[in-house]
């Protein structure tokens, strides 16, 4: 008996740690609203930067990171292609320094400072079969709008 109360004090214990980590603070959430009005939240994260929600917009799915202090921070959405990318940037990619690596990933990602796609790409294609492990490089590529490479970080 002892053990069966012991097991259901720790199950509402932890339920009641993970209800309060579920729990968005009130300006978070109305910061979501004024940024995104009439948006339904699909799901509430906590993380390092703050609160992450995911949601829907123009039929993508989004994340939008707001600080613990309700201030938005960013919003990302998946890019699934490089021909989804506007013009100016497939074009840079195209004709630079790294147009012949295998893009990964693609992001749009908007901030108060700007509105930027970061790349994902490595070289693995450029490499012989048995120097990849050895050699391989990943990097993030950041372009604006306009399609300049802002920077390019090794990761």
């Amino acid at each position: 008996m002892k053990k069966l109360s012991f097991f259901l004090s720790i199950m509402f214990l932890s339920a009641a740690v993970f209800a309060q980590a579920k729990e968005v603070p009130q300006n978070v959430m109305a910061a979501f609203s004024t940024k995104y009005p009439g948006v339904e939240v699909k799901k509430w994260k906590t993380g390092t930067d703050g609160y992450t929600a995911e949601f829907s917009s123009e039929k993508k799915t989004c994340t939008a990171v707001f600080s613990n202090k309700g201030e938005w921070l960013r919003t990302e959405n998946k890019v699934r292609w490089t021909w989804n990318l506007p013009p100016q940037v497939n074009k840079a990619l195209k004709t630079g320094k790294y147009a012949a690596w295998y893009v990964e990933k693609i992001k749009f990602v908007e901030t108060p400072s700007g509105k930027n796609y970061v790349l994902r790409v490595n070289n693995k294609a450029l490499l012989p079969a048995q120097e990849i492990n050895v050699f391989r490089e990943t990097r993030l590529l950041y372009y604006n709008e306009d399609g300049d490479l802002l920077s390019s970080d090794k990761i």
